[in-house]
């Protein structure tokens, strides 16, 4: 059990920091030459990776990981948006403020990684906050194909960490509105570079 966790995750940072951007396809006999690892566990982690939206079948080819296009990235952005905007309205206030204080306990640094965590987390909180499980799980899958072009955002972005002080600060405001203007800022800067960050992900990826 032990190994088969760990290439799981092994194999979820591999792809989420693009190492497999450039490949054609990904199989757990592939995966196995290249790492060593065993079929068993591999076969179990690409299952797992299919099912959170980070690979999707080629049938009698194996996996692929999801494009970081232009297009796809434009699509992701306004897909969390309006998920997000939804979620707002419908959120429970008390189950939303107690999500914001975990997003606001994690430690808050310039480091991308610590970044999208803060992100990913203030978003899984308003999500959370609706009775509904399909917003959580909507933005959770949305968290993962993102999570690349939130890491390109720090090539891009000269103020990603006061976008993100700015979003969390809002949210602990209380105020719904004040946190809504910020999440449709935040996005549809993003939206509008969309082009940039495609071609900074295919040029640096993998990120280290």
């Amino acid at each position: 059990m032990l190994a088969a966790e760990r290439i799981y995750g092994d194999l979820k940072k591999a792809i989420l920091r693009g190492e497999f951007l450039h490949v054609d396809y990904i199989s757990p006999r592939d995966l196995n030459e290249r790492f060593g690892w065993s079929l068993t566990p591999l076969r179990e982690a690409t299952r797992r990776l299919a099912g959170e939206g980070l690979l999707f079948i080629r049938p009698r080819e194996g996996y692929r990981t999801f494009s970081q296009n232009e297009f796809d990235l434009h699509a992701r952005y306004a897909m969390n948006l309006e998920v997000l905007k939804l979620a707002l309205k419908r959120a429970r206030s008390p189950t939303l403020l107690r999500g914001i204080r975990d997003a606001a306990n994690q430690a808050l640094s310039e480091e991308p990684d610590a970044l999208i965590a803060v992100v990913e987390q203030l978003f899984l909180a308003i999500g959370g906050a609706v009775l509904s499980y399909e917003y959580w799980s909507t933005i959770t899958g949305l968290n993962n194909r993102l999570y690349t072009a939130r890491l390109a955002e720090a090539y891009v972005r000269e103020d990603l960490a006061a976008e993100v002080h700015a979003l969390l600060e809002s949210a602990q405001s209380g105020v719904h509105l004040n946190l809504k203007k910020n999440i449709i800022a935040y996005h549809r800067s993003r939206m509008k570079q969309v082009r940039i960050l495609a071609d900074t992900i295919e040029k640096w990826a993998p990120f280290k």
